[in-house]
């Protein structure tokens, strides 16, 4: 794999100081909510989502915003919030909104071993990340810079917690570009990449654990895919080796790059904001959080990837297309 060794330029490797609340905050009009609560109301009730296309889902107004949005998600700074979504729904008709609003952006793919192309980011109460099977999008914790496996990832706020919970981003181009600048005797570790645990999520017969690389230079762009690095830490008990002090090494410049205040965008999703990050860009995470009794943080996820997908080798972004049903109907 080749390894980009120019320092990268553009909308997508920035710092903090060089992003405003305007640039990445969309707020919605009454037009365009109105426009949304009527394509959900044209919709059969008991059409599954799949079967529902941006065809099926007219949004005269809210329509262009959105190809615009999405333009701008790929070849801008990576990440936009649209801000006054309407929740006063059902639960289903929630879901069918979201669905129909990135039906006009992308294509949704599964994001868990369930097959679940929309799913709760909330405490399920399963416990911390020791237990195997825990992934940590349903725990409470502090979720750590990483990437998800898609090109898109796409955060609809329900609600939000008590306190805690505020998401931070930062730029992996920069992250990169400073690797370049100052570690630049650990880039082939990235590009070889590390071995993750699949938390319980694997095939029958499939090993379970993956390696994938955290950086790729393919056709003259730079991707990034950094995913949590519990995972990194739990898999080396099911391939029987430990990282080396060097990978432990680069694992630890990276977070602490991406954890420089100076190169962080941090915000707080409140209910009805809808948060979009290109993974191959940004890497995202979250303060832990506390609920309060009776009322639980809960934000819908959605994987997809856009008509302006770069292209990668198929070795590079596993899961890129969906995550495999396992377990029983699968």
């Amino acid at each position: 794999m080749s390894i980009c060794k120019e320092r990268i330029t553009g909308a997508g490797a920035w710092v903090g100081a060089d992003v405003r609340e305007e640039d990445w905050l969309v707020e919605l009009g009454p037009a365009e909510r109105g426009e949304l609560l009527d394509a959900v109301r044209g919709i059969p009730v008991g059409r599954a989502l799949p079967d529902v296309t941006a065809a099926d889902f007219p949004l005269p107004v809210l329509g262009p915003r959105l190809k615009e949005l999405t333009r701008d998600l790929e070849f801008g700074r990576g990440f936009a919030v649209l801000r006054g979504i309407p929740l006063d729904l059902s639960p289903a008709e929630t879901r069918l909104l979201y669905w129909g609003i990135v039906a006009h952006m992308g294509t949704a793919v599964s994001q868990n071993g369930r097959g679940e192309l929309i799913s709760h980011v909330t405490d399920y109460g399963k416990g911390d990340l020791s237990a195997n099977a825990v992934r940590i999008y349903e725990t409470s914790e502090v979720v750590p810079f990483h990437t998800d496996s898609s090109d898109i990832t796409g955060l609809l706020c329900l609600c939000d917690a008590e306190s805690g919970g505020a998401s931070i981003l930062a730029s992996s181009m920069t992250i990169h570009n400073e690797l370049l600048e100052h570690h630049r005797e650990l880039l082939g570790i990235y590009y070889a990449g590390f071995v993750y645990d699949r938390r319980a999520e694997e095939e029958t017969g499939e090993a379970p654990y993956y390696r994938n690389p955290v950086y790729g230079f393919f056709d003259g762009q730079l991707s990034c895919r950094y995913y949590v690095r519990h995972y990194i830490e739990s898999a080396q008990d099911k391939t029987g080796i430990a990282l080396s002090e060097v990978e432990r090494l680069a694992l630890d410049r990276f977070e602490e790059i991406a954890g420089q205040e100076r190169n962080q965008v941090t915000m707080y999703l409140r209910p009805g904001d809808l948060q979009f990050v290109n993974n191959n860009i940004t890497v995202h995470a979250r303060t832990g959080y506390r609920d309060a009794p009776g009322r639980h943080r809960d934000l819908l996820r959605i994987w997809f990837n856009t008509q302006y997908a770069r292209t990668m080798p198929d070795g590079f972004a596993k899961f890129r297309f969906g995550m495999p049903r396992v377990g029983p109907g699968a």
